[in-house]
């Protein structure tokens, strides 16, 4: 959640999976829904990409295997819920007036070639895979660092939307080859430093430096 948040422009709102219904089911919204206005990036969180047999032996049978419960499963989830927005499903009236959407899985494992390997492997099962971005939460992270002026929504749709190269390539690499040198001015950063240096400097503001 802070992760998202810091991600996101001010104007900008991150709401929490909630349950709505659809074709006569119930179903959960995925994990984080970070809307802008007219547009929204959804986020849906897998613990795993594959199991340890598949990762050891790497046949790629074994690994499409293990992709179905969650890689695969998150896709399905994502593309099932962008269908329901569309429709304007009831129960998701909040999400009326968005117009545009991207699909980011995050996952807590390592995810090398996740838009690349991974994601062919799903396309064979899943039309429109090609739609939803896959990153790891630790690069998911490392994007604030970078991409901190811009929104999540521009970096996702100006990636699907670039070469088949930029649509391969991982989120964290591609954002860091556009990403703002300079993070002088990045404001957690700053904010960060500025109390770290307050609390040392004034004894009425936070704890001083322990005596010698």
């Amino acid at each position: 959640m802070a992760c998202c948040s810091r991600l996101v422009r001010r104007r900008t709102s991150v709401l929490a999976e909630w349950k709505y219904k659809s074709a006569g089911k119930v179903r959960d919204t995925p994990d984080w829904l970070v809307v802008d206005g007219e547009r929204l990036v959804v986020i849906e969180a897998k613990q795993s990409v594959i199991d340890l047999r598949a990762k050891v032996l790497g046949h790629l049978d074994l690994v499409a295997k293990g992709l179905r419960g969650t890689l695969t499963k998150g896709t399905r989830q994502l593309l099932t819920f962008r269908a329901d927005v569309e429709r304007r499903v009831k129960g998701l009236e909040c999400l009326q007036g968005v117009r545009e959407i991207e699909l980011l899985i995050v996952t807590y494992d390592d995810a090398p070639f996740a838009n690349w390997i991974f994601r062919d492997l799903i396309a064979r099962e899943i039309p429109n895979a090609a739609d939803v971005h896959i990153c790891s939460i630790d690069d998911f992270e490392e994007i604030q660092r970078y991409y901190w002026q811009r929104s999540l929504f521009d970096a996702l749709r100006a990636k699907r939307e670039g070469s088949d190269q930029d649509r391969a390539c991982g989120i964290l690499p591609w954002v860091r080859e556009r990403a703002v040198p300079a993070l002088s001015n990045h404001p957690l950063l700053t904010s960060t430093f500025e109390a770290l240096i307050k609390g040392w400097t004034d004894p009425d503001e936070g704890d001083s430096p322990p005596a010698p």
